[in-house]
């Protein structure tokens, strides 16, 4: 994946990020939450279509975030680098829900979305070792200080 095609992927989920964040689903009762923990817990207690929407939700919407941030930032690639840019990008959205008076923001999305970013670099780093080639493994046809 080059750095281009996946700075013009990186737009367009943002764009679409802050599309559904910011639009849509109106909330005539949103509150803001300002105690962290609070909406995770009821979530975890609550179970069901609340916590996999809320819980599950806020976390896998930003593991993309993390995976393209890590393509992008290359070498300068860092787990607490993109957990900045990704709790900087999730304040945003929460702050510009909590002014529009029409969604809910709530602190703990931060917190979730953080680490779904976080998720992301994971795996790419993962992904990375995984795929990279051994030099550490030695050919069984040939015995240790022998050469073809």
């Amino acid at each position: 994946m080059t750095k281009l095609f996946t700075a013009k992927l990186m737009v367009a989920y943002l764009i679409g990020l802050f599309a559904v964040t910011l639009g849509g689903f109106y909330r005539a009762d949103a509150t803001r939450n300002l105690v962290p923990l609070r909406t995770m817990e009821h979530d975890i207690r609550a179970g069901g279509s609340s916590f996999v929407i809320n819980f599950l939700g806020n976390v896998a919407v930003t593991v993309p975030m993390g995976l393209m941030l890590a393509v992008l930032l290359g070498r300068r690639c860092s787990m607490p680098r993109v957990a900045a840019i990704c709790l900087s990008t999730s304040l945003v959205i929460e702050v510009l829900q909590g002014l529009s008076g029409k969604r809910v923001a709530d602190v703990d999305d931060v917190i979730l979305n953080t680490l779904g970013g976080v998720i992301g670099w994971g795996l790419w780093v993962a992904g990375r070792r995984w795929l990279a080639p051994r030099t550490d493994q030695v050919d069984p046809d040939q015995s240790p200080g022998t050469s073809a």
